[in-house]
Parts: structure tokens; sequence; C-alpha cells
């Protein structure tokens, strides 16, 4: 509850408390009965004034029904001190309410109170950070002139001066106000992701719209759910004491869990203080306070126990990426706590969230991110209330800025203006009843017509429409197909009717099953809604199989890609150059050449490798795909193929040669023989037999095309690299 007081004697206490989120310049959740439980002395005459005002500061006239005192009413305080009143179901309104109470002789008045849509913005880091340090920073000027929009903060750690300790128990209140989103001052330190979603509500709906920002960097779903949820449940609790955070009332607070608090609780060994330089891996489960059990629920959620809300966004901390059986889990209770928390107009609130960004972790595979978010989209269909899921794997991953801290880290892009679009899209599809997809696009039924599988998908975008590829590309890309070994490896795929999709892949003749960007990094997937929204990453079964690694080099459609360049152990004391940013797919390694793209001959992609180059006598040129960064899950496995081609158009009409060599990870190198590129003006593929290669095909760290041409100097197209002639006969599932 929040303390405020109306008294010229300081000597005489007189003080009326209402809960923390009750403030001048909030939004009173409309549609909905709300509850005022306040506290003041015990059996005192407590009385309630709401006047409903005009925005221009206009005065009232008699006639004027729809201003002026809207509802008022008396209780007397308890033996406790405490007074309830339930404000009657209000419209959406600009026209602000003054809310007076008066108990005794003291008084307290909240004034330029909107009526409109609440919505909660929580979790961990992505939804933490801040406009200031997110790619909506450049646009404050222009999108902090919202003064409709009504944001509460409370310091992202919970604490505050009168409490530099998490306390073992809930919490009745908290130290946030309520401002206006009127200035960049106003919003720059708000949650990009809740401020971007509350703007554009306001525009779509024209109803004044309240976010309460109660999210914090590195949390775990256990420190939001109240020690008695977690106590309850076994394989939660199981959860905080594998992940090193369990503490109960002896030890609570305390660094090293087998050091007693012999007097009670008193004090933390260690404070939190917001940090000043970037936090290390998030899966490395050390001790911190703030994750101790309920620790956040106790100060950041329970303050705000019987709010009238319309929803909560929610967005999934990196911690928990190791565990997505556990996150479900608790996922499910923390929207428990909220049903039984928040009153809403829907009867239940909503519950948004967003799928983790790519990203790179030294101790998981190739996939993990993938089945985390897989568990995500699924879990969407267990909740009991309406729930959206929001996708992302397509936005830019740079991070960080000029100054360096605690948000300056790989695994927090800076790209959240285009997530808080597409949360408020869902939100207006799924809440509102609005012509928006309710969810990101995601598969409902699979069949097997010959050597095709035929896919249906649900939730394709606005009536009438469907889904795409992402900029229009003639190239759908993401799937993968199996045969009966299980061993995933890129297909064919195209667009039916907006709403179906057909999958295959050549050589396999009967296919069982497929996948869609099931990988860390899948940006080259590009299936959409109408409306923009990456489908669902998904496989379609939970079969022991191997799957395919990404390859963003072999379609010859983009010179460079976000990637990390090495692994990366520990972020504080990696060098600056190590840090992962954007570097190039394809290099030129000797001679004198530059790679360029264009579309003016692609056939494959939309785009293809433009190979210029100019030496002073018939040198040869060498370039090469990128193979060593750490996010390419070195080293290259082409066992399982027997040839590889390279798709080619000599833009001069001249002859030339081009040899490849490969090389493994024990440095041993194979040499092809060269092969003739003929002076034609067509697309010719040269192929080469990887069966001849004397070297560990399963560990490949280098392929290296030497191009010579008689002339010195010229040009030459690369469409694409293919692998074909699949033969798995002696390739290892357990690579």
């Amino acid at each position: 509850m929040q303390r405020m007081r109306e008294n010229n004697d300081d000597n005489v206490l007189q003080v009326i408390e209402l809960p923390s989120h009750f403030g001048s310049h909030m939004v009173l959740q409309r549609g909905v009965t709300t509850r005022i439980l306040g506290r003041f002395r015990p059996d005192e005459q407590a009385r309630i004034v709401l006047e409903h005002l005009p925005a221009d500061g206009r005065p009232i006239l008699p006639h004027d029904s729809q201003f002026g005192v809207v509802f008022e009413d008396q209780d007397r305080t308890d033996h406790e001190g405490y007074f309830d009143f339930r404000l009657p179901v209000l419209d959406a309104s600009f026209d602000p309410y003054r809310l007076t109470i008066t108990v005794a002789d003291s008084r307290l008045t909240l004034s330029d109170l909107l009526v409109g849509d609440v919505w909660l913005a929580g979790g961990g880091a992505n939804m933490a950070l801040p406009v200031s340090r997110a790619d909506l920073a450049d646009q404050a000027d222009a999108l902090s002139n919202v003064e409709h929009v009504r944001l509460f903060t409370i310091p992202e750690s919970g604490l505050f001066d009168d409490l530099q300790a998490y306390s073992y128990v809930p919490l009745d209140k908290t130290n946030g106000t309520w401002r206006k989103a009127d200035s960049p001052d106003a919003v720059n330190e708000i949650s990009a992701i809740g401020f971007g979603f509350a703007r554009a509500l306001l525009v779509a709906l024209k109803v004044p719209i309240g976010l309460i920002d109660i999210a914090a960097s590195g949390t775990y779903l256990h420190s939001w759910l109240s020690r008695e949820v977690v106590e309850d449940d076994t394989f939660i609790k199981g959860r905080v004491r594998e992940v090193k955070q369990y503490r109960d009332y002896s030890n609570w607070n305390r660094l090293k869990p087998d050091k007693q608090n012999a007097e009670g609780i008193r004090k933390a060994e260690i404070r939190i203080r917001r940090p000043k330089m970037a936090m290390d891996q998030p899966d490395e489960h050390q001790f911190d306070p703030k994750n101790q059990p309920s620790a956040m629920f106790n100060h950041k959620l329970a303050p705000f126990n019987g709010l009238s809300l319309r929803g909560i966004l929610w967005y999934p901390s990196e911690n928990e990426l190791d565990a997505p059986d556990a996150f479900a889990r608790a996922f499910r209770c923390l929207v428990g706590q909220f049903v039984s928390m928040f009153a809403s107009p829907d009867g239940v609130p909503a519950v948004l969230y967003a799928q983790m960004p790519p990203g790179f972790y030294p101790n998981q595979d190739h996939k993990q991110i993938a089945v985390f978010n897989e568990m995500l989209a699924q879990v969407k269909r267990t909740l009991k209330v309406p729930a959206g899921y929001v996708t992302c794997y397509d936005l830019p991953l740079e991070y960080g800025g000029e100054d360096p801290g605690v948000y300056d880290v790989p695994y927090l892009p800076k790209a959240k203006a285009v997530i808080a679009v597409r949360l408020a899209r869902i939100a207006l599809g799924l809440v509102y009843g609005k012509d928006h997809a309710p969810s990101a696009p995601e598969p409902k039924a699979m069949e097997a017509i010959g050597n095709k599988l035929m896919l249906d998908f649900e939730h394709v975008g606005a009536t009438g429409q469907g889904l795409r590829t992402s900029g229009d590309s003639r190239l759908l890309k993401g799937f993968a197909v199996c045969g009966e070994d299980r061993i995933f490896v890129p297909a064919m795929a195209r667009i039916l009717h907006g709403v179906q999709i057909m999958v295959w892949h050549d050589e396999i003749t009967e296919p069982v099953s497929l996948t869609y960007g099931f990988a860390n990094f899948n940006s080259d997937s590009n299936l959409v809604s109408s409306e923009g929204m990456p489908a669902t990453a998904f496989r379609m079964d939970l079969e022991p199989s191997q799957y395919a690694k990404p390859m963003l080099w072999m379609d010859c459609d983009r010179l460079n890609a976000f990637v990390w360049p090495k692994k990366i152990v520990s972020i504080r004391r990696a060098r600056r150059e190590d840090w992962p940013s954007v570097r190039p797919l394809w290099t030129v390694t000797s001679g004198r050449g530059d790679l360029l793209l264009s579309a003016e001959h692609a056939r494959w992609g939309d785009q293809s490798l433009l190979l210029s180059y100019k030496n002073a006598d018939s040198r040869a040129v060498v370039f090469e795909p990128c193979l060593e960064y750490a996010s390419l899950y070195p080293p290259l496995d082409l066992s399982m193929w027997k040839s590889i081609s390279a798709h080619l158009f000599s833009v001069d009409h001249g002859k030339k040669q081009l040899a490849l060599q490969v090389e493994d990870d024990n440095q041993v190198t194979y040499s092809y023989q060269p092969l003739t590129l003929d002076a034609t003006y067509r697309f010719q593929e040269l192929v080469f037999d990887l069966a001849e290669a004397q070297v560990n095909r399963a560990r490949i760290t280098k392929l290296r095309f030497t191009l010579t041409d008689p002339l010195g100097h010229g040009q030459m197209w690369l469409d694409r690299i293919r692998l074909f002639g699949i033969d798995t006969r002696n390739w290892k599932k357990d690579r």
C-alpha cells in the first residue's frame, strides 16, 4: 500500500493507505468493477467520491450529465482499520476522473485518472531492456508524445530505499509511480517492448492504455512464483535446487546456503544494485538473491494483488533455456497465479509472450533454443486463459551501444520495436476481436501424398489472406524432411493457396516427417503470415533424429550474417573483438577479387554472388565460405553426401577452370582436379565427387574454391552450392 498524508500538524499522524498502484495519472481498467481496499485507523467513517471532469478544463454545466460526481459511497473502517470500496464499471474515457477519499479529518485526492485498458509487462532481460537501449531510442522524441499512455515503473531489482534486502514474505506495497508518456525522459527507462505495445494499442483502439513494468533481467521463473507453489511442487522445487537458488527461512538472503540465520532474517549478505557491466553466460546458474524462490513474487507481483487489468506480456529469461520442461510447468503455475490475482473484464486476463531470440550458448547444441521455443509454442495450448505467442527469429541480432553496461550483451538484441507491434497485433486479434491472427502461424495437420508431405496451417493472417514468404522471396526456405532413417536434410517447399505447404526432397521417395526452422540460428527460414509474422519453428514429432545444422552460405544469396566467431565461455573475460557481430559468409583469400550481391542473374534464390577479379596475369583467385564461426557449429559434416556442386555463370563468356580443395580438422587436405567452365551464355553445374576426397568428411573445416582464368580478369556468378546423393549407410546418428 502507498502511504499518503494530508495534514498540517506533523505531530499528529493522519495516514490513509491505498494499494501502491493507485495514484494520480493512473489508468483504471474499463469494463470491470475496481476494488479499492484501503486502511486508516479502526472504527472511523470513510467516504469516497468519484468525479468526471472535461479534458479541456471547461466549467461543468448543470445539464451536462456525463460530468460531475458519478459515484459516491461510505464505509466504516474495521477493527484493523480497513475500508473497502467498489467503483462502478466505467467506459473508456480520455476525460479525466478525480477520486477523493475522506476518513475522519484526513483526505486523499488522486487526480488525472483515465479509464482504458491496463497491461502488465514482466519476465526477463528482453522485456526489461529499456527504450534507451533498444531500437526505439532513435525514435524516442517522435514516439513519446502520447500523454494518454500512462506508465507505472518500480526499480528493476524490486528493492527501494527503506527495504534493501529481499523479504521472505509477500509485500503489500511497492514504491512505483505513474507518469505520462509525453517526453523522452518519461519513456527512456521503461520496457521498450512494453512501451511500443502500449503505444500501438492506443493508436489502434483509441482508448487510454496503462502499462505496469515489472520486468527484471536475469530472473528465473520460480522467483515469480509464490512460496506455496514452489514448496508444493517437488519438480519445481528440485529445479530451484539444481540451479543453486534454493533458500528457506533459515538461510534466506545468505550467499552460502549452509550458513544459518540464527536470529531470524535481518539483512542480506549481498545487496542488489544495478550491474555496471555485462552479465556473464546466463546458463552458469550462479546464486543471485533476486532468484531465491518467490523473491520477485514477494516484491514485484504480490503488491498488485487484486489489480484489474486486461492482460499480461511476458518474456522468458535466458536462464531457463536448458530446462524447457521445467519452464513449461512453472509457466502454467505462473499463469494460474495471474488468474487468481487479477480481475479482468474478460473473466481471466490474456497472456501474450514472445520466443527467445537466436543466440549462441557454449554449453548447448545447435538446436537447444529451437527446443525451448517449440515448448513455448506448445504450452500455449495448455493454458486456461486466452494466450498468444509471437515469433522474432527474423529480426536483427545487433546489440549494445556506445555505453557498455548490463544490457550490452549478445543475447539481448536491440530489435524490440517490431516485437512490440507483433504483440499488439496478437492482442487485437485475441483480446479485442479485430481482424488479426491471434498467434503466430503454426501447423495443424500433415499428410503424405507420394513423395510429398502436405502441411496445413492455422493463424495465417487476416481474413481472406494467407501465408507468404518474407519480402515476397520466390524461394521458400527452412524446411527439412527425413525418411525412415530419421536423418533430416534441407527440402524444397511451396505455398499452396496460402494455407498449405508442400514439402519434398527429390531423393527421399517415402518421407516420414519434417521440420521447419528447427535450429538456434534460423533467420533464413522465411515463411510468414499475411501480416509478416514468421511461422512458428517446429518439428512434427519427437522421435530420436538427426537434425540439419544451418548452412547459410550454401544459397549464395547473402554476403554477411550475424555470427558468433568464437565459442565464448565467459563474456566478461572475452576480448571485445571476439564478440558476435555481422561478418562475411564468403571471403576471397587469395588473388585480387571482390564479392558482391546482385539479382541480375539469380536463378535459385533472389540474389547471387558476383565474383569480380583483376590480376596482372593468370594467377588464380581463391574464395571460400567461412566455416569456422562457432554459431555454424563446426566442423561441417559431409559424410552422408556423395557429391557437392557449384552452379556458375561466366559473365564475360570466357572459359575458366574451377578447382576445389577440402580440409578436415586434422589439417588433412585433398585437392580435386580442376573442372572447366565453358564459354557459354548459361548457368553450368560443376560437380565434385566427395567420396574421392581422402579426408575425414565428417569433420570438414575448409572448402576452398580456386578459379583460374587465362585472361587474368573477368566476372563469374555463383548461384548455389548443392549437396546431393544421400548415402547414410555409414553415417552415425549420434553425431
